[in-house]
């Protein structure tokens, strides 16, 4: 029964044990990877099995494992991790330790890190990107029965003007993956005459068991669902919220239930309580053979204002049919998602969401079928090159998926959070194919190239072509019944490129380069732009980040 905090999302722990999974040849015993984050005891389990496997490994494999062994010490039982000098004899006694206490038995264990995200760039005219965050994390256990987690970041930034354009222009105003931001006006944006973000990134979580097999997670955090770079169900886009998780896991199976309460969209005003909605999700995951998991996906956004209808807190039934049986206009989402391991070098994975569907007027292609597909692969060591790996996604939305009736004056039930999309950041309306080629020639060195190419049909003025998740949807609202194609309304390609070096000089303490181009072909040709800049940047306890929409 014991439990932990988990590891949060981001994390270079996600990369390695995506790539140990294909290599270990089986499906993992723990974590079941379609329902992160990961939990750190689960993380434990796993590399233990792993150690005890005799798996073959390379230098960065084994550097890789040494990296999940310190970053979850207090799990271990048959592993420790001990620095070999510590700081100032109190500090850094373990590698992924600043200052820790551990009483007897592991009775009570608390660690403290410091997190730190500062990096300078600039565009290739000159405008200046800066990344500014400082913070602190802790996270606590009690007889390894209850475990707590809290974790913020001060953050000031100057950004792309790509990103620039989305907050700015866009009707509902968010900083991506963020809550609340403040336009800074004095430095830097005095200085550079660019507009500053500011805006604190907190995190915390309360995790304990009440059975054996059930753990039980209450916080204010994000959850992702799925093993592809991108989600359809439920991905780490929007800001964090408030919710409640329970996860059931017993022989070869893992199911989880998330109760949250997410912020419906506004317009930025003055200081005022924002409306609230409510979400529930279901995601059963099954390892059907030693490769092969799948998995099927629930969720319902709900149609009124500031109320959770409590017949969706029971953790069994389908929400369809709660939504049918008491003439709910809430937004219900179905899906099913798939992971086949293969020949220790290679997986497949993929994401198929219902959003609405009439089998009668398919071929009309009628605006309400409503879906979602996304197909990847993932391949390691490629040509017998060692940690050199590549992964290849589609994904393509019908336009109006995830997009809801309006409910009086307000649209309540799309599938947002915070003026931004729950799934996929591009909304909907798009195809979409990403290529990432990751390489570690040495041990503490990262590589990579991101290529992401996606077409999306845009609104053009008053008009709705399905892009927008945030418009009100019914035939009142839209331009065409039938014939209605993905990629419809004012064509736009948009190609991304991210060229990555990351070089660990110890623990969690990471030097980054980073060189990235978009390109935006529109057929208005006064919205058509290119953006390119050069970012270098050091970072503690913190993921790297890119802007990839």
């Amino acid at each position: 029964m014991a439990q932990s905090t988990y590891v949060p999302l981001g994390n270079q722990t996600y990369e390695y044990i995506d790539r140990f999974d294909i290599k270990y040849g089986k499906i993992l015993p723990a974590p079941f990877t379609s329902s992160r984050p990961f939990s750190r005891v689960q993380v434990a389990h796993f590399i233990e099995t792993l150690a005890a496997s005799n798996l073959k490994l390379s230098k960065s494999d084994t550097r890789n494992m040494k990296y999940m062994i310190d970053d979850n010490s207090e799990w271990y039982d048959s592993i420790k991790s001990a620095s070999k000098k510590p700081f100032l004899r109190y500090f850094y006694k373990e590698p992924a330790t600043f200052y820790g206490i551990r009483t007897k038995n592991d009775e009570f264990v608390l660690k403290i890190n410091p997190i730190l995200n500062i990096g300078l760039g600039a565009e290739v005219d000159d405008r200046l990107i800066l990344n500014n965050g400082r913070g602190v994390e802790f996270r606590a256990s009690i007889m390894k029965k209850v475990s707590v987690f809290f974790s913020i970041v001060s953050n000031q930034q100057l950004v792309p003007t790509f990103v620039d354009n989305r907050i700015l222009l866009n009707t509902f105003q968010a900083y991506p993956g963020i809550a609340y931001f403040k336009y800074d006006n004095t430095n830097p944006s005095r200085i550079f005459k660019q507009v500053a973000y500011d805006y604190y990134d907190y995190r915390g979580s309360i995790n304990f068991s009440i059975l054996k097999h059930i753990d039980v997670q209450f916080g204010h955090d994000k959850n992702f669902i799925g093993n592809g770079y991108r989600s359809l169900f439920l991905s780490d886009f929007s800001a964090p919220y408030l919710f409640l998780k329970l996860n059931t896991r017993i022989w070869r199976i893992n199911y989880q239930n998330i109760f949250a309460e997410v912020q419906n969209q506004y317009k930025r005003g003055g200081d005022r309580l924002l409306d609230k909605k409510f979400v529930a999700f279901h995601h059963l995951s099954v390892n059907v053979t030693k490769w092969l998991d799948i998995g099927f996906f629930e969720g319902v956004v709900m149609n009124r204002k500031k109320q959770f209808d409590i017949q969706y807190l029971n953790p069994i039934i389908f929400y369809r049919s709660i939504e049918q049986s008491i003439g709910s206009p809430d937004n219900s989402l179905i899906g099913v998602d798939f992971k086949a391991n293969f020949a220790r070098h290679g997986q497949v994975y993929g994401q198929f969401l219902l959003d609405e569907f009439s089998f009668s007027k398919f071929k009309k292609k009628w605006w309400g079928n409503k879906y979602g597909i996304q197909l990847g692969a993932k391949y390691i060591d490629v040509g017998g090159l060692k940690n050199l790996d590549l992964q290849m996604e589609f994904n393509m939305v019908r336009p109006y998926t995830y997009t809801h009736l309006r409910n009086s004056t307000v649209i309540m039930a799309n599938y947002t959070n915070y003026n931004q999309p729950l799934a996929h950041p591009l909304g909907a309306n798009f195809r979409e194919f990403i290529t990432i080629v990751k390489y570690q020639p040495i041990k503490n060195l990262d590589l990579r190239v991101k290529y992401i190419y996606a077409n999306t049909g845009a609104d053009s003025s008053g008009s709705n072509w399905g892009s927008n998740i945030f418009l009100p949807a019914s035939e009142k609202y839209i331009e065409t019944t039938f014939d209605n194609r993905t990629t419809q309304g004012v064509k736009q390609n948009i190609s991304i490129i991210h060229l990555i070096a990351s070089y660990q000089l110890r623990h969690n303490l990471f030097f980054d380069f980073q060189y990235s181009i978009r390109n935006l072909k529109s057929e208005i040709k006064t919205d058509s732009r290119s953006v390119s800049y050069i970012l270098l940047g050091l970072r503690i306890n913190m993921a790297h980040r890119t802007f990839d929409f």
